[in-house]
């Protein structure tokens, strides 16, 4: 298992900043460890989405106290800056994708490689759309290809260098998007950056918004509710029933 950034008891009550580059036992959930680690990013993230959501659906409630709206602009902030992480490094790995598959297609085109050829056909408005895992899998497979048949020197103008930038690029993603094989993979830095943003937004709700909230209790009964029940992080899928995993498997995409 990779090493993370958790926040843990001891780490509740005390600022984002006082927090950063401490290692805690505990999860992003703040009291529950989860074994399942490639649950924890899609999960956390789709409660922190819906509690934007909520807040963004209430905001005539919100507006009733000036340092809410300024507490929901921040909270904004750490979500587009996770957001931008995302997108930086999916762009940039279908970029890599595209440029390799470019080439192992000319070179299946070369040596008459029907089935080589028809892997390596790839657009680059077909990778955006695709789920983060189709593409994930897609982009494995094409750098598997490149590297296996588009031995240095070739007539390409693809270098190992070349091939290890976008292994590194294809990790940070995968990173991002839960897939198990990239935990121990990829920058280290990026990793850091990525689990910090998280922990701060993940921080700062427990002990900025969730007391505005409460705050809002006995005159807004509705909308309490409703921020509790947006503030619940789903089950890990090793947790839910076989059917269910199936079906979520089958529709799966980070809501990013």
């Amino acid at each position: 298992m990779p090493e993370r950034f958790f926040i843990s008891e001891s780490g509740k009550g005390k600022t984002a900043a006082e927090n950063q580059g401490k290692k805690f036992d505990f999860d992003l959930i703040g009291n529950e460890t989860h074994n399942s680690l490639p649950e924890c990013f899609v999960n956390e993230l789709k409660m922190l989405k819906s509690v934007k959501f909520t807040l963004c659906t209430n905001t005539d409630i919100v507006q009733t106290l000036p340092k809410f709206v300024q507490a929901l602009d921040t909270f904004e902030d750490y979500l587009n800056k996770i957001s931008r992480m995302y997108t930086d490094t999916k762009a940039r790995l279908i970029q890599f994708t595209c440029r390799l598959a470019s080439a192992v297609n000319t070179y299946g085109v070369m040596i008459d490689n029907d089935e080589l050829i028809t892997a390596s056909l790839v657009k680059e408005d077909d990778l955006e759309n695709q789920t983060d895992e189709v593409l994930f899998n897609r982009s494995s497979r094409i750098l598997e290809d490149a590297r296996k048949y588009l031995q240095a020197p070739n007539p390409f103008g693809i270098y190992q260098e070349i091939f290890s930038e976008c292994e590194a690029v294809m990790n940070d993603f995968g990173y991002a998007v839960d897939m198990p094989q990239s935990h121990k993979k990829g920058n280290n830095s990026w990793k850091e950056e990525h689990d910090r943003l998280f922990i701060n937004a993940h921080e700062f709700l427990n002990t900025t918004l969730d007391s505005l909230v409460d705050s809002l209790k006995g005159k807004y009964p509705g909308f309490y509710r409703e921020y509790r029940k947006s503030r619940t992080v789903e089950k890990p899928a090793k947790d839910k029933p076989q059917a269910d995993r199936k079906a979520e498997e089958s529709s799966y995409e980070i809501p990013y």
